[in-house]
């Protein structure tokens, strides 16, 4: 079963990832390999991944693994945004983790505990913020 919910907002040049129930190494690389592939991806968007519906199941460990594979499968060719919103301390901690890999990644990365101050560090655009906001306003839990 899929742990993951992709959007891309091409308009906009906005993506979105929600993950739900237990989400470890696999699932991880699965939506890495799966938002590359689409027809609307571009290297170029600044992507939002939200993590409050899920559990996360992975270790330490799994961050060298999982940064391995993402740079096998993406290539990023200027720096771009990458807001990762979590709700439990477990998340907040591996995503630290992450965020510190996020320069030789060519990323900048924030974590956040709620949406609004992701978008709002997201961009400054107002049509865009009310976009992404609505989006994830009218996704159910879970799905």
């Amino acid at each position: 079963m899929q742990k993951f919910q992709i959007k891309i907002f091409p308009d906009s040049g906005f993506m979105t990832v929600r993950f739900f129930g237990h989400v470890g190494l696999t699932d991880m690389v699965q939506f890495t390999r799966s938002i590359t592939q689409m027809p609307d991806y571009s290297p170029y968007f600044p992507l939002i991944c939200d993590f409050r519906s899920s559990r996360a199941v992975a270790y330490r460990i799994d961050i060298n693994e999982f940064l391995k594979k993402f740079t096998s499968i993406v290539s990023i060719p200027h720096k771009k945004k990458y807001g990762l919103i979590y709700s439990t301390l477990n998340q907040k901690f591996l995503l630290s983790i992450f965020k510190l890999s996020g320069p030789l990644l060519n990323l900048e990365i924030e974590i956040f505990s709620n949406l609004d101050d992701c978008i709002t560090w997201m961009t400054s655009e107002e049509e865009v913020k009310k976009e992404l906001t609505e989006y994830f306003s009218n996704q159910p839990e879970g799905e």
